[in-house]
């Protein structure tokens, strides 16, 4: 379940590890933001330094993952992609 919150929603951009693609890293490096950090950068956009997210980053507080049927993600599921995440070091 871990996996695939980020493999379904993440994976394009981000590549299959996290580890960059057309978006930018994401393990190693926003897998260590604080939980309240990350969860505002998916929400908002908002990186750790308080600025904006560059595009296209969407940002899911008007969104939902694809198998969210519209509802937008919760902290366990952001949570689960920041643990997915911090298992790719």
């Amino acid at each position: 379940m871990v996996k695939n919150f980020f493999q379904d929603n993440c994976v394009v951009c981000h590549g299959p590890r996290g580890t960059g693609g057309s978006a930018p890293k994401l393990a190693g490096d926003a897998s260590e933001w604080k939980s309240k950090i990350f969860e505002r950068a998916v929400l908002s956009g908002i990186d750790d330094h308080g600025k904006p997210l560059k595009a296209p980053m969407p940002h899911w507080a008007s969104a939902s993952f694809k198998s969210d049927n519209g509802v937008k993600p919760g902290k366990l599921e952001i949570d689960a992609i920041q643990k997915y995440l911090r298992q790719q070091k």
